[in-house]
């Protein structure tokens, strides 16, 4: 709970420092997410900016080379997301870098009345109904959609959207099971 505030912390100063500077926060956020992908995916970054042995000053040198690899545009010298982790890594906060690029996102997704949702479908969608589920979508929930695809041949039919704690279920599968609930037994 505690790394989780402090995450929410830097996200909001993040935040405004970026509205207080007019930086484009699309680019923070993308460069922040793809920064927080590679401390994820690789011990050694881990390793190397957490470890004592190395001055603070050092690895934090070493996150913003690793930012100019992974987000080129965000990482201009001197540019406010380098900076940002420059200070969080010196403050031996590299580890809630990944919650600080999700609540830096979910301060720009409440703004912008945007919100991310899943869709699961048995088949892959055509380009049409993908954006027309995203208009549907944004239109029921009132905000703009950011949806992400995956393939599940399990629903047989129709698709799931999953946003926030909230499922949409239009697949044949839970239409079977919610008719042989209904009717005592088994669906096909």
């Amino acid at each position: 709970m505690a790394d989780t505030n402090v995450a929410r912390h830097y996200a909001r100063i993040l935040v405004a420092v970026a509205a207080d500077k007019g930086a484009d926060r699309e680019t923070i956020a993308d460069g922040l997410a793809r920064f927080a992908e590679a401390l994820e995916v690789s011990a050694d970054l881990r390793g190397v900016l957490g470890s004592p042995a190395l001055p603070r000053s050092r690895r934090a040198r070493a996150a913003v080379a690793v930012l100019g690899h992974v987000a080129p545009g965000a990482a201009a010298e001197g540019s406010l997301l380098a900076r940002f982790l420059e200070v969080m890594v010196r403050r031996e906060r590299a580890g809630v870098i990944p919650e600080t690029a999700a609540a830096f996102r979910a301060l720009l997704d409440a703004e912008a009345g945007a919100f991310e949702a899943e869709v699961i479908a048995a088949r892959p969608l055509s380009r049409e109904a993908r954006a027309g589920l995203a208009a549907a979508l944004g239109e029921a929930l009132s905000g703009t959609a950011r949806l992400t695809f995956r393939e599940d041949p399990s629903l047989i039919g129709g698709f799931r959207v999953e946003t926030g704690n909230r499922i949409y279920d239009a697949s044949v599968s839970h239409k079977l099971a919610r008719f042989a609930e209904r009717h005592g037994g088994a669906a096909g």
